[in-house]
Parts: C-alpha cells; structure tokens; sequence
C-alpha cells in the first residue's frame, strides 16, 4: 500500500497506522495462546491475552474493512469483496471465541480460537502464497503487477482465506476419527501445504522482507 498516507487525510492515516499496531500486537499474542504452559501455569494471563486478543481481533476486522472500501484503496470489486468476507470471517470467529468462553465450553472455544488464528493470518497466508505462485512461473502470471489485479489474485485470495478454515474443519474432524487412513491422508496433505508455504516463505523473506530493510 505505497500510496497509503498522505498528509492532508488524518483520518485514514490513523486507521492505518492503528491496522498496522494491532496487527503486530496480536501476531505476538496469538500463538502465545496455544502454549500449554502459559494455559496451565498462569491461566490469568491466559484470560488477559485472550480477552486483549479478541478485542483487537474485533478492531482490525471493523478497521480493515474501512480501509478496503475507502475510495482509494486500489482493489477492483472482487478483491473488496473476498477481503471484507476475510473480515467478517475474523469478526465471527472473535465473537465465538468470546462467548464459548463466558459459557465454559471450552473445547468449542478452542475450536473457534484455532479458526480465529487463521483467519487473523490471512493476509500472511496472502503473501507467502503470492511468493510461491511467483516462484513457480518465475514472475508474475495472471495478473498485472502494475494494477496488482487479475484472475490469479482473485482465486488467490479466495484460497488464502478459506483453504485454512476449510483445514482446520478437516483437523477437528479427524481428531475425533479412528481411521488411520483418514488420519494419514491428512497427514500427508498438511505436509505438501507445510512444503508450499515454506518456499513461499522464503521466497517471501527474500525477495519482499529483506529487500526493503537493507535498503532503507
């Protein structure tokens, strides 16, 4: 998002730079949740990073999907509309997350917890994956890297979205599976996607991270 700030509009300056800070908040927070010695040993701290999390999960949804509509975001249509789906799908998640824990269910608020990760990771997902595609047509393929628009990003985006709330569904399912078939399918399958994403990263680290910190 180059074009992003601009000195004559505070106001999407501050939505942007309150995206950004969010963002870094809760990539640090998140996984912390899922570390059983955080959960057992100091379950307060649990509680408060989890409320702290759901709170800016709710934030970055609302303040996400006031950037993507604003009328120079530079996304087409399509783009606009898979991302505030992500949005939404962030927003839902949150809000199951909070309340499955009010209630006391907790295998459900873990359940919600883990497709709420995801989907606050969407637009990693988005970037590592954009990195792959790259590497295996050795550029840019299906898009116009100018515009940054075409039938490649859309079906990127569609996939980067939804393909790891859709695993997700496929882990709980076989978690509660005695077929060691199924299990090992799943295995299997986790492995070639844990493959991508690792090329995709580097890639990524490489060729976007990298890049723009050696050269500032």
């Amino acid at each position: 998002m180059p074009q992003i700030y601009s000195a004559d509009r505070p106001v999407i300056n501050a939505l942007f730079a309150l995206h950004v800070l969010i963002a870094g908040i809760v990539s640090l927070i998140g996984p912390l949740q899922f570390v059983p010695a955080i959960r057992n040993r100091t379950p307060g701290l649990h509680r408060l990073m989890g409320r702290v999390y759901v709170f800016a999960a709710l934030l970055i949804g609302l303040d996400g999907l006031g950037l993507i509509w604003r009328k120079d975001s530079g996304k087409d249509l399509f783009q606009a509309v898979v991302i505030s789906l992500n949005a939404l799908i962030i927003i839902g998640c949150a809000w199951l997350v909070w309340r499955n824990a009010v209630k006391r269910k907790i295998a459900d608020h873990n359940r919600w917890a883990v497709h709420l990760l995801l989907a606050m990771s969407g637009v990693w997902f988005f970037r590592v994956f954009l990195m792959l595609w790259l590497v295996v047509n050795g550029g840019p393929a299906g898009f116009d890297p100018y515009t940054f628009s075409g039938p490649a990003l859309n079906v990127l985006s569609i996939v980067t979205y939804l393909l790891p709330q859709l695993i997700a569904v496929w882990y709980f399912r076989v978690k509660i599976s005695d077929g060691m078939f199924y299990r090992q399918v799943f295995g299997y399958s986790v492995f070639l996607v844990s493959a991508a994403m690792s090329i995709g990263l580097l890639a990524a680290v490489k060729g976007l991270w990298l890049r723009v910190i050696f050269s500032s």
